[in-house]
């Protein structure tokens, strides 16, 4: 049987309907466009612009999983022994040596971001407000001869801190943290969290003014990829200033 390509499309669509507190979305949708469901109707078009102006996301520099081999239950030492590397885990800061690190030794000997793989409180619910928290005050910069245990996600590999402090800077803003909710079905991180989330150049030479406070961050990452005023405003009615 012989069906029009107009009927075809409009099999692989249909009605949805977002709520966010007593506000009620409606949109005929193509569910099978994402990997993922996009929970929001108003996040499409955010989507939409960003993917149609950018060549390359962020998974492209997030580490695997456990990526320096110490498992989350991993301790080290609370007496920095000599030739020491520092390592973070759920209990804090302590000490290996340098030669324990068999994994990806060139991570380690570079600046990069730490970031808990718990994304969020509250079970990735909102709050009274309705807002997410994601990401957790954990985040960090790990200097050369920093590194984690399995409890936490590397991203970046840099020479220079700056670019470290700048991707530290880019995972505070709403703009990345609304477009790692629309990505994640679970409270933990992994590279497909960021599947939404464009990449920046991270250098004093960037188009983004990283050196500026978050809150002008924020409106040159709007003004990048033409997000309207509806737009901007429905980022931060859902995620928690940080």
């Amino acid at each position: 049987m012989y069906i029009p390509k107009r009927e075809r499309e409009r099999e692989n669509r249909c009605r949805f309907i977002s709520v966010k507190g007593d506000q009620k979305s409606e949109s005929e949708r193509d569910l099978s466009k994402y990997p993922i469901l996009i929970r929001y109707n108003e996040s499409l078009s955010i989507i939409e612009k960003i993917q149609e102006s950018s060549i390359q996301f962020l998974p492209s520099i997030i580490s695997p999983r456990n990526p320096f081999g110490f498992p989350s239950n991993f301790r080290g030492k609370e007496i920095k022994p000599e030739d020491a590397a520092e390592l973070f885990s759920s209990n804090g800061k302590e000490w290996i040596r340098k030669e324990d690190i068999c994994e990806r030794k060139t991570l380690a000997t570079n600046w990069k971001v730490g970031l808990s793989k718990i994304i969020a409180e509250h079970a990735l619910e909102p709050g009274k407000d309705g807002k997410y928290r994601i990401l957790t005050g954990s985040l960090k910069v790990l200097r050369p001869w920093a590194v984690c245990t399995d409890s936490y996600l590397v991203a970046g590999e840099f020479d220079k801190s700056e670019e470290a402090y700048s991707l530290l800077k880019y995972f505070k803003t709403k703009f990345v943290r609304f477009l790692i909710l629309q990505a994640i079905s679970s409270i933990n991180l992994n590279r497909s969290s960021f599947q939404f989330v464009p990449m920046q150049n991270f250098s004093p030479s960037s188009d983004i003014p990283w050196q500026k406070p978050l809150e002008q961050v924020e409106e040159a990452l709007c003004k990048k990829y033409g997000l309207g005023a509806k737009e901007t405003e429905f980022i931060n009615g859902l995620i928690r200033e940080w």
